[in-house]
């Protein structure tokens, strides 16, 4: 993020912050390349997730829950407290 802000941000006037990059372009009346600030952050984020899945397998993908350690029951059906059973040797060799 240094780097792009140190070299990129200059050169291009882009900036990391969609809401902020909307405004000036509301501001501007300029809308021709406002499309690409809002559609390449989630597929960037689509792709590292698909990499992950391909490089780890499904199986590595365990849950989206930050914290399970509560009262509320997991609603996407991850299995955590079948990973929390399993030995320790397993889990290091899956991570």
């Amino acid at each position: 993020m240094a780097t792009y802000i140190t070299l990129e941000a200059p050169l291009s006037g882009m900036s990391m912050n969609p809401a902020r990059t909307f405004g000036s372009a509301a501001a501007a009346q300029l809308w021709t390349s406002l499309w690409i600030y809002f559609t390449a952050p989630p597929l960037g984020m689509l792709a590292a997730a698909e990499v992950y899945r391909w490089q780890k397998g499904a199986h590595a993908v365990l849950c989206a829950k930050l914290h399970h350690h509560n009262d509320k029951r997991c609603i996407f059906r991850c299995g955590y407290q079948a990973t929390q059973t399993r030995s320790p040797q397993y889990m290091s060799s899956t991570v």
